[in-house]
């Protein structure tokens, strides 16, 4: 049996991966640095992050793509900082 061992993806690779699955030039920093450390370098993680920011409104992309923005502090607060007494029937398992 032959077995290929795969690294993770550096920092700036999972950036670049993320922006060119939403299309944009760059993420705010906090984006960025959030979705980096949670993906752990699995582009899977990482595209499913950056998926579900769009998604629940957490990241803004404009139709013609090439810049985003974030969403109003609130929502942004609970993803960086997600509550543990929250249920997932009101926060998706991957913003936990």
């Amino acid at each position: 049996m032959l077995w290929l061992r795969l690294e993770g993806l550096s920092s700036a690779d999972t950036i670049k991966v993320v922006c060119q699955q939403l299309k944009v030039t760059s993420l705010p920093d906090v984006i960025a640095t959030t979705v980096v450390q949670r993906s752990l370098g699995n582009p899977y993680f990482a595209l499913e992050l950056s998926r579900g920011v769009v998604e629940c409104g957490i990241l803004k992309v404009s139709p013609d793509g090439g810049a985003c923005e974030l969403a109003p502090v609130r929502w942004l607060a609970r993803w960086l900082e997600p509550d543990p007494d929250v249920t997932q029937q009101h926060v998706p398992c991957w913003l936990v």
